[in-house]
């Protein structure tokens, strides 16, 4: 009896040490498991992802075509050389959600060369975007030999090539530029053309070329003095001579000014229908040339 204690006690401990043993855990497994599990769920996301932004695109509603986002409803001096403003390498369409619309957008309307500044471009649910525009104004006709060029206030060359400067456009002509064939968007680059324009700026903003007869700027070279002088040619055939623009001006915009506020009456009477030529570029007198001349003070 006793050694059938012992042997039944032995095993009686041999199978509860076996039974309360703890089993032995597999971590690496079991994460194995869960990084797989994790993965199809994100693969499963990003299908589902990829097809809901596939059909978002498809949906017409949330589309912005190219040409909704041109612009044919223009200024009325604009209309004689434009019907419309439109991006520049702007694809087909694109979608709202696109987070480089606005962007991509402002920098098609920048290529444009009619479009001077981009100030906004805002996009709006569903499919709306608003842009704000500064066009560029052109001021006169470049005569060169492949025809006649516009240009802008600010020195750029815009679109168009034209056999004439008709009537109809109400611009004047520059002549006498030294430029190659221009490429619309770009800026001038001769230095005359440059300051006449900005000659031209000014008296349009001071609204005193509304009283003078303008036919031509004309830049004319003065072989001795190796430089250039602008000379307004008017309607009737007579003369302006206005200075030097091959260098910094000797005599400033605002003496200028009040030299031709003195000319204006002058250019209205009966005189100044006469075939004349009158120099400004001493400044402070106004000289009428015509036979031992005439000084108008």
């Amino acid at each position: 009896m006793e050694i059938f204690h012992r042997i039944n006690t032995s095993w009686i401990e041999l199978y509860w040490k076996k039974k309360l043993q703890p089993k032995k855990k597999y971590p690496a497994k079991r994460f194995l498991l869960f990084l797989i599990l994790v993965l199809s769920l994100l693969f499963a996301l990003s299908q589902s992802l990829n097809y809901i932004q596939s059909y978002t695109k498809s949906r017409k509603n949330f589309q912005i075509h190219k040409e909704n986002l041109t612009i044919k409803e223009l200024p009325a001096w604009l209309k004689p050389f434009t019907s419309e403003i439109a991006p520049v390498g702007l694809s087909d369409f694109k979608t709202i959600f696109d987070p480089d619309l606005a962007l991509d957008v402002a920098e098609a309307y920048k290529r444009n060369p009619w479009v001077k500044q981009v100030k906004e471009v805002i996009k709006k649910y569903p499919a709306n975007v608003y842009a704000t525009l500064v066009l560029r104004k052109p001021v006169a006709f470049v005569k060169l030999q492949e025809g006649y060029f516009l240009i802008g206030d600010d020195g750029v060359f815009l679109p168009g090539n034209y056999e004439s400067a008709g009537a109809d456009f109400l611009l004047p002509v520059i002549e006498g530029v030294e430029e190659g064939n221009p490429q619309a968007g770009l800026y001038a680059r001769d230095v005359s053309l440059q300051r006449t324009l900005s000659i031209l700026s000014f008296l349009s903003q001071k609204k005193i070329l509304e009283n003078i007869p303008l036919k031509t700027l004309r830049i004319e070279s003065m072989p001795k003095l190796s430089s250039s002088i602008l000379v307004f040619v008017l309607k009737d055939g007579s003369r302006i001579l206005w200075g030097n623009v091959s260098q910094p001006a000797y005599v400033s915009l605002e003496q200028q000014e009040k030299n031709l506020l003195k000319l204006i009456p002058f250019l209205d009477s009966k005189r100044g229908k006469e075939n004349v030529e009158i120099d400004l570029r001493f400044g402070y007198n106004i000289i009428r040339k015509k036979n031992k001349g005439t000084r108008i003070k």
